[in-house]
């Protein structure tokens, strides 16, 4: 189980007896920021990689040298707030640029902003020569709604999900064709989407500034606070229950409704 911190580096939790715990951070290796946004593990055959995306960007681990990540035109960026690696062993992030002294509009003081990019896909071609090769999907092609992407997430069948926020919504990536879920055109609660999460036939949005999670699994469902017991945070889901942070307690919905427990002790709120 890999954490990732805003400050300690990103730390491996392995259970047994006894449990190990593996703490990487740049004082001790070659990551390149302690501030650490998600972590990606691709096993493939004998070989295991570790994707960090950070303040500083994207880095590669392949258990001895840490490589910073990155070309073609998903650069230049200065950090990567997601990370995931599809069954095919592709590597898809969101890198956001950070531009200082950007006019905010007329007679307006310049001001340092964060200007998200879209969405970039890693490959890799060969054998016999592996060539890589990054692609960037925005909102010039293929069209996407909005650049600021703010999760990936991939289903069973291997689509890639993407949630949006400047009036993006939700969109899916299949095997080279996109389709994009917008309000009032799809029934999405709302476009500002925050999280998105597929499993099975499954896919939910988190929507931010809102109190109701959207669900397709492919009719349209949706679930708002009242139904929860409180604002949606945190989502999980596993195989015969959906688990939602709310608050500081724990909701639950196994197919009929939503019933909420109250963690012993505990003031504060659930955050994954």
């Amino acid at each position: 189980i890999w954490i990732s911190t805003a400050g300690g580096g990103a730390a491996k939790y392995t259970p047994g007896r006894p449990a190990t715990w593996n703490i990487i951070n740049s004082a001790d290796s070659g990551l390149i920021s302690d501030t650490m946004y998600d972590v990606a593990v691709d096993i493939n055959g004998a070989t295991t990689t570790t994707w960090f995306a950070s303040y500083n960007g994207l880095t590669s681990w392949n258990g001895t040298t840490f490589t910073s990540q990155g070309g073609g035109n998903c650069t230049p960026y200065n950090y990567v707030n997601r990370v995931i690696v599809d069954r095919l062993h592709r590597v898809w992030y969101i890198p956001v640029q950070i531009i200082p002294g950007k006019p905010q509009g007329p007679n307006q003081p310049a001001t340092t902003v964060e200007e998200p990019i879209g969405v970039c896909l890693r490959t890799v071609s060969g054998p016999p020569l592996p060539l890589v090769f990054y692609t960037l999907f925005n909102s010039t092609s293929p069209g996407l709604p909005s650049n600021w992407v703010t999760d990936l997430s991939e289903d069973y069948a291997g689509r890639i999900w993407m949630s949006m926020v400047a009036s993006g919504g939700g969109a899916v990536y299949d095997n080279g064709t996109w389709r994009l879920y917008t309000a009032p055109t799809s029934p999405m609660m709302s476009n500002e989407a925050n999280r998105v999460l597929a499993v099975g036939e499954a896919v939910w949005w988190g929507h931010s500034g809102a109190s109701t999670l959207t669900e397709h699994s492919p009719n349209w469902l949706r679930y708002n606070s009242t139904q929860l017991g409180g604002l949606p945070g945190a989502v999980f889901l596993e195989t015969t229950r959906t688990w939602a942070g709310v608050g500081g307690k724990i909701a639950y919905n196994d197919g009929n409704a939503w019933t909420s427990l109250t963690l012993p002790g505990n003031s504060s709120a659930v955050t994954d």
